[in-house]
């Protein structure tokens, strides 16, 4: 198995190592891993300018599974806050997450229209507003969310044009965020229209075949 290990800025080098510490003894053991760190966040920053560079992500994406520190999502997005939005299980929904200050925070699932969708992101901007800053130190709760998170972005890393939209951080500002609302539902919703119109040329196709 290999396993990205993505350390981060901040506490994170402290968290993971402990991880990695007990992986390593795993693999003393007879566990086959092969544990690859990369830089994220600071550390991206100052080993190649970027946040994220693509040598991580591609990393992220490779990989089997994502070993994460405390900062993943605030070293690696610029304003340290997005909404995440993918295809719900249920079909004719989206769902939709919003991540604030690197944690998750709220979760919708919204028809995959642009009104019902519209009004969804907008409650999740509105409680962006109300939530405080970030703790200084995690618990479990907070490790268990950002995990979930990074499952995600391991399995959707080559997708992020479309999955990831970083909040302004002018978030009280009505006309700036009501501008974000739509470019994100009218990306979103346009996906989703791609998405139907090449299973439609299929389904054609293999009638055609036929």
């Amino acid at each position: 198995m290999k396993i990205a290990v993505l350390a981060g800025d901040g506490i994170g080098p402290e968290i993971v190592g402990q991880a990695v510490r007990v992986l390593e003894a795993l693999r003393s053991d007879g566990l086959k891993l092969e544990l690859e760190p990369a830089p994220i966040g600071g550390a991206g920053y100052d080993t190649a300018g970027d946040p994220l560079p693509k040598a991580t992500l591609e990393l992220a994406h490779s990989a089997d599974a994502v070993l994460l520190g405390q900062r993943l999502i605030t070293g690696a997005v610029e304003a340290n806050n997005l909404l995440i939005l993918y295809p719900s299980s249920e079909d004719g929904a989206i769902e939709a997450y919003l991540i604030r200050h690197g944690r998750l925070a709220g979760q919708r699932r919204s028809p995959a229209n642009a009104d019902d969708l519209a009004c969804d992101l907008g409650e999740l901007v509105a409680l962006a507003r109300t939530l405080p800053a970030p703790p200084l130190r995690v618990g479990r709760e907070e490790v268990d969310q950002i995990n979930i998170i990074a499952r995600w972005i391991h399995q959707h890393s080559d997708d992020e044009a479309r999955a990831f939209f970083s909040l302004p951080r002018e978030l009280e500002n009505v006309e700036v965020m009501d501008e974000f609302i739509n470019g994100v539902v009218m990306t979103a919703t346009s996906a989703r229209a791609e998405e139907a119109e090449a299973v439609e040329q299929v389904e054609e196709s293999e009638e055609i075949q036929e």
